[in-house]
């Protein structure tokens, strides 16, 4: 799970410093491609999740040998 939360922390300060780039220093054609990296972050991020922490949440607990 920490490794998921570390995923969210980078994912969303690559999509806040992506997204301040594209609104301040790039032309439209710039701003548009890197828009673009949004669509690889949220498959990323939504997939991650489903076979991760979710994943986790429905798959009972295996209890320790003896």
């Amino acid at each position: 799970m920490r490794s998921f939360l570390q995923w969210l922390l980078a994912a969303s300060i690559a999509l806040a410093a992506t997204g301040l780039l594209a609104v301040t220093v790039a032309d439209d054609t710039q701003a548009e491609a890197l828009w673009g990296i949004v669509g690889p972050l949220g498959i990323v991020t939504v997939i991650w999740a489903v076979t991760g922490p979710v994943w986790a949440l429905f798959t009972p607990a295996r209890r320790a040998r003896s």
